[in-house]
């Protein structure tokens, strides 16, 4: 319970820090990247894998996973609103709320791939969730098509 309570602590923290970057796209990447480095650690894996099991069994874990899940797609929603803030929102391929839950369910699936097929190709993945993640970013400043 204090490691799920203390994630979900670490989350709201970055989230009202604002990302800890000025780069609204730069800390959507990171955070990508770090949530993928996590679900490629074997140990991190094992222990999440436990902590869904009890919260199947436990309603103070299963509320704990509940908030922290929670806290997981406010940070993401306010990274992406970030990136497209100041965009017309006609520009954005989708809303943003549909932009989080494409990549949480990239990640969520990597992860749970991860520990049910033991040959799945974690790089395989990767490239897919990085695919998703551009479409999900509008074109970088300065490049060719680039939106206002």
């Amino acid at each position: 319970e204090a490691l799920i309570a203390s994630d979900t602590d670490t989350l709201r923290e970055h989230r009202q820090a604002g990302g800890g970057a000025g780069d609204a796209r730069a800390a959507l990447v990171g955070w990508v990247d770090q949530n993928l480095a996590q679900y490629r650690d074997p140990g991190f894996v094992r222990l999440g894998m436990e902590i869904l099991a009890e919260a199947v069994r436990n309603p103070r874990v299963h509320a704990l996973v509940m908030a922290n899940e929670s806290e997981r797609k406010a940070s993401l929603t306010a990274l992406l609103a970030a990136v497209w803030q100041g965009l017309p929102p006609d520009a954005m391929p989708r809303p943003v709320a549909e932009m989080a839950d494409l990549l949480l369910l990239l990640l969520d699936g990597i992860y749970s791939r991860s520990v049910v097929d033991p040959r799945f190709d974690a790089a395989a993945g990767a490239r897919l969730l990085d695919a998703a993640l551009q479409g999900c970013l509008p074109p970088a400043p300065g490049a060719a098509g680039a939106r206002p």
